[in-house]
Formats: structure tokens, sequence, C-alpha cells
């Protein structure tokens, strides 16, 4: 796509076309029902992930830097997409378990007829197509490491039950079996849901959300936290330089934009659409702001202007107090 003064393409067609450019991301990325890595040390557990200038942001990194050389569990929570596997991640990179197994597990992606034998193994014979030998399950791999359950808000009540034991007994017994297995694990879960809310209607297990509510994180959308935009803007646009060998130049009149604009997809819609823009957009020393507008499907009215005070010098502060023109 051509950058010019004038856009080329109406913003509904812009839009159509960043939208089908989302649904190619969603095909190529195969969804990970289980994530596994064997130490810290991996390329993307690398460098500080942490980025923003935001009080929130700093309030978050002090919590893990105490939180994460102990076992206490720890339940992050935030919308879709603020960052919480980040900040799961950072846990298990300062904690004392950082050389051993960190297994993540999305229990909203694996159906929940398999979750409880995923989690728990099974012996030979447990079931219809068992395994002949049997399968040790999530919970054993993680044994000595720490274990991600992530939209913990979504698993089934039956196996609430089960996971409240794990935790409080420190052992498991696979599926078919009647052997106990004691475990060594440090308990990080994530969700997008108001476990409250879930509790209220009786979806969520009072006593599991206690147990897991030990070391309580909660991420505020990004909406809520203006001054991590340019810092996690210039972050990607780092990051796709280096993947697409072309580098986005944004004006500031384009971080206005950004700024003003509510990211109801938080990070993660920033990150794709520096993504987009860096494919799309890059070669020019701004983006056309009608582009970048019909890329995020806003009008100038649907845009949140700075909140007035926040630019004000104090003895402005003060004239207006004294004026009553607040």
């Amino acid at each position: 796509m051509v950058v010019s003064s004038r856009p080329i393409l109406s913003l509904q067609a812009l839009h159509e076309d960043y939208g089908r450019f989302l649904s190619e991301i969603d095909r190529t990325k195969e969804q990970q029902h289980v994530t596994i890595h064997k130490n810290a040390k991996s390329p993307s557990m690398s460098g500080d992930r942490l980025i923003g200038a935001s009080y929130s942001l700093k309030k978050i990194s002090d919590i893990i830097a105490l939180a994460a050389p102990t076992d206490a569990t720890v339940l992050i929570t935030g919308e879709s997409g603020v960052g919480k596997e980040v900040i799961a991640d950072e846990i298990y990179r300062k904690s004392d378990r950082s050389d051993r197994t960190f297994i993540k597990v999305n229990c909203a992606s694996i159906p929940a007829n398999l979750l409880e034998s995923e989690l728990f193994g099974y012996e030979r014979g447990a079931f219809s197509g068992a395994n002949s030998g049997g399968k040790p399950g999530l919970f054993e791999m993680a044994s000595g490491g720490t274990l991600l359950l992530d939209e913990i808000g979504d698993m089934p009540m039956d196996l609430q039950v089960k996971l409240l034991r794990a935790i409080q007994d420190k052992k498991i017994t696979r599926v078919g079996g009647t052997k106990p297995i004691q475990l060594d694990i440090r308990f990080i879960a994530a969700t997008n849901s108001d476990l409250k809310k879930k509790i209220a209607e009786g979806t969520f297990r009072q006593d599991l959300f206690y147990r897991l509510n030990v070391i309580p994180v909660n991420i505020p959308p990004l909406r809520e936290r203006i001054n991590d935009i340019d810092a996690l803007t210039d972050h990607f646009i780092d990051v796709f330089a280096e993947k697409h060998h072309r580098r986005l130049t944004l004006s500031e009149k384009n971080r206005e934009v950004f700024r003003a604009y509510h990211w109801p997809g938080n990070v993660r819609e920033l990150e794709n659409v520096i993504e987009y823009l860096t494919i799309c957009a890059s070669g020019s020393d701004h983006v056309d702001e009608e582009t970048l507008r019909g890329i995020l499907d806003i009008s100038r009215a649907t845009t949140r202007p700075p909140a007035p005070e926040l630019w004000l010098s104090p003895w402005k502060i003060m004239r207006r107090i004294s004026s009553k023109r607040f």
C-alpha cells in the first residue's frame, strides 16, 4: 500500500483490509494449548518485557520483585490482550525455579472432556483409546518447576475441585489410578473473567479463588495506561523492523491518535496495528491520519481528547480553582 497525502482506499476498505490481515495472523499462528519451557534461557524469555512508564506498571513490577522469589500462588487478572502471559513470564524468569520447567496450559482451548487427563494424566486402560502404558499429566511434568493455568475462569466445576485438592495437598492421582503422586509446583493462574461475579453465579468455587488469590496482580487496560503507549509503540516498531526489514516512522500527530484511541484489544491490538503499518505503510516520514483512523475504525468523534487538566501548569490550575471554572 502506498501512503500519500490522500488515502487511496476508503476508510471502510482500509478497515476491511486490516481485518483480513488479522485473520491471516490467526491462521498462521497455530493455537498453542500447551507450551513447555525447559528453563528461562529461551529467546522468548530474554530481556525486560515490562515496557512502559505508568505508575500502575511500576506497582506491578514491584509486586513481581517481591513475589517471584517465593513459591506463593499468583492470580493475574485483566482484560484480553493486556499482557497477562508477559507478567507470568516475568515471575518465572525472576523466580528461584527459573532453571526448571515452566509449563503453560490454556484451559479454555482444551476440550473439557480431555482437560482432566491432560492435567492429571492417566493409567493404562483408564478409558477407551488411552495409551496402553498410561501417560503422565502436565502436573507431573511441571513438578519441581512452575505451572501457568491460563483462562482459569473457564475450567469446569468438577475439575476445580480436583485442582483445589492438588494445590492444598500437593499431590494428585492419575485418572484410573489409586496411587497418590507427590507434587512440587509453583502455581500461577490467569484470567480475563470476573471471578467474583462467577462465584456469585455459581460457576467458580470460592474456596479455589482464595487458594489462587494469594498474590493478586491486576493489569489495567491500555486505555488507563496512556503513559505506556509511546514506549510500547517504539518497542513494537523495533521488533517488526527487525522481523520485516523495514522501519515504520510515526509523526507526533500519529502518536496523538494512538494516545486518544481507546484500544479495546489492549497491547495485543497495538502490536497488530504496528505490524500492519510496518508492512503496509513504512517508507514515509508519517502515516496519513485518515489512513490510520480507517485502520482503527475510528472517527474524530470517537477519540478521547487528552484531559486538559493533565497538561496545565500548577499556577493555571490554581487560577481555575480560584475562578471556579472547573
